[in-house]
């Protein structure tokens, strides 16, 4: 009984002990389950994030391709959200591809100090020959030196391939790639150009060539860019010699100027030779030159033909009028020579029948044509005058007559010439006894 009792006192304190214990548990198992919680949802959020770390917002100037397990896919994006596995699954490369300028002013440009660079290049002192190590320059095909700067303007066309073979996003790889293929196509069109043709007459020609050849190295090799424009912007034959390289210029322009000049002038006086159809004359009349130096008879008929035809039918100018006032005075001769066989054909048939009367028929024609000729003055004499002394002059009526019917006829017909107006001077008049 003494044993009962000692254990139900040992069972009270044991329960007296355990009370608090189970109050610490009950806590830390409260505190534990809000960390795991917790916990749980950092672990969750991380793992959206992880999800969606994967997604990209592109702007307007911008493309996207993705490495799936660093294997490039061809697939290209655009402006917009991209959506993409998380690292390392895949991997979103970012380029822009707006239009970008790179500048090369170095390459194949005199070396300028700062004091340099602000002045005229016939205005620089410089003297001896041009320094390797600094200078850049161009040879040229006429054994000559050029300088020039470059101004170039390119994008990417095929963003794949610009990847695959560039792999570039900040552009210096793209840079150092232009670059390299710009002094190769330069130094290439440059050894067919002359000095004067880099730097003033066909400048825009040769940045044309230099482009052409650059794009076509850029497709060789699959880099996906393309080269939109390349210019000139400084261009200068070598300082030293720059004073007598403009000099020369400018004795060839002068000279061209001269030159075509002659050819306007030229030009102009074949116009009014013979009009439009000159050059096509000029053309036949080398043709009928050669005909006849190779002895081609037939040939020269034939080119004599075509000119005679050009002359009569299309000929303009100071050709085409002598040629019309020729026929003309052909056709108005032909007309009078048959109006004159005519005539002569009719008086000869009435001579045969009358011969007297035919001649005095034609003398009383002419003395009247004579008489009543403008300008002649008649005098008229008594039968049987022996003696006749005749003052020579004028009356001065038929001299104020004869001037006011030359006034008025000189108003009525302005283009009369001198020969239609006989004022009657002393000495000019005709004397007929009647």
């Amino acid at each position: 009984m003494v044993e009962q009792q000692h254990d139900k006192r040992k069972h009270r304190s044991l329960e007296a002990a355990e009370a608090p214990l189970d109050s610490a548990n009950e806590s830390l198992t409260d505190a534990l389950r809000a960390s795991f919680s917790i916990l749980k949802g950092i672990m969750a959020i991380l793992v959206v994030l992880f999800v969606f770390s994967g997604l990209s917002c592109l702007e307007q100037n911008q493309q996207a391709v993705v490495l799936r397990f660093g294997k490039l896919h061809d697939e290209v994006r655009s402006a917009g959200l991209s959506m993409a596995w998380p690292f390392p699954i895949d991997q979103t490369l970012v380029i822009r591809t707006n239009q970008e300028t790179l500048k090369f002013n170095e390459e194949h440009m005199v070396h300028l100090n700062d004091n340099e660079r602000s002045m005229p290049f016939n205005r620089i002192p410089r003297y001896g020959g041009l320094n390797p190590r600094v200078d850049g320059y161009l040879l040229t095909g006429d054994h000559g030196v050029a300088h020039a700067s470059w101004s170039v303007v390119y994008e990417i066309r095929d963003l794949p391939n610009y990847v695959a073979n560039v792999a570039d996003q900040n552009g210096e790889a793209a840079r150092t790639l232009i670059g390299t293929l710009l002094e190769n196509a330069a130094v290439r069109t440059a050894a067919r150009m002359s000095a004067k043709e880099i730097t003033q007459t066909r400048t825009d020609i040769m940045a044309s060539d230099v482009k052409l050849l650059v794009n076509q190295m850029l497709e060789e090799l699959n880099t996906g860019i393309w080269i939109t424009t390349i210019e000139v912007p400084v261009k200068t034959a070598p300082i030293q010699t720059l004073q007598s390289f403009l000099q020369v210029t400018q004795a060839e322009n002068n000279k061209a100027t001269r030159v075509e000049e002659a050819h306007q002038q030229a030009n102009s006086m074949l116009n009014e030779s013979a009009g439009a159809a000159y050059a096509e004359m000029l053309e036949q009349i080398k043709q009928l030159d050669i005909a006849m130096s190779n002895g081609d008879a037939a040939l020269v008929g034939e080119m004599q033909a075509k000119i005679d035809d050009l002359l009569e039918n299309v000929a303009a100018g100071q050709v085409g009028a002598a040629v019309r006032r020729a026929k003309a005075n052909y056709t108005e001769l032909v007309q009078a020579s048959r109006a004159d066989v005519e005539q002569f054909q009719a008086l000869s048939a009435e001579y045969k029948r009358n011969p007297r009367l035919l001649v005095d028929r034609l003398w009383q024609q002419t003395e009247r044509r004579i008489l009543g000729a403008r300008g002649v003055v008649k005098y008229y004499l008594p039968a049987g005058q022996k003696e006749v002394r005749i003052q020579m002059g004028p009356d001065p009526r038929d001299t104020r007559e004869q001037e006011i019917r030359g006034y008025q006829n000189q108003d009525e017909s302005p283009t009369l010439g001198a020969e239609g107006l006989d004022l009657g001077a002393p000495g000019d008049q005709d004397s007929t006894k009647g």
